[in-house]
């Protein structure tokens, strides 16, 4: 995936930030990701974005885009997993049997709950740190 790279320079990484919400969302996108890999080792932490910056061949003035630091890490996360379960809930109404009845609600709030939860297993040790670094 060789997308259009912030340029290495302060100026590119402020100018992205600013003048072009879409570029810079897709870049901060594309750090946050790369940022994941490497919450094992780094935490959810200013050093775990460094190490995506780096892994990017980006310039170092790209961590001015994240203001919250391993948070936005974090938060990136949690709504990357609410867009999967949502995704996941909305394919299982798509399957279910247009005829039949809808499963009652405690069990499809049961089934959700141990899906989200399940989908956080990657990062299960390290998501009690997610949480502080919100705070």
């Amino acid at each position: 995936k060789n997308r259009e790279k912030c340029i290495v320079s302060v100026y590119h990484c402020r100018s992205v930030q600013t003048h072009s919400s879409e570029k810079a969302e897709d870049l901060k996108f594309d750090i946050l990701e790369e940022a994941l890999k490497h919450v094992h080792n780094h935490g959810w932490s200013e050093m775990a974005l460094k190490k995506a910056i780096e892994g990017l061949e980006l310039s170092e003035a790209c961590i001015s885009m994240f203001n919250l630091g391993g948070a936005d890490i974090a938060l990136h996360y949690d709504l990357s997993l609410n867009e999967q379960l949502e995704d996941m809930m909305a394919q299982q109404q798509d399957d279910r049997d247009p005829s039949g009845d809808p499963p009652p609600l405690a069990h499809f709030l049961k089934d959700a709950i141990k899906t989200r939860l399940e989908l956080q297993l990657p990062y299960y040790s390290r998501w009690a740190e997610a949480f502080g670094s919100l705070y």
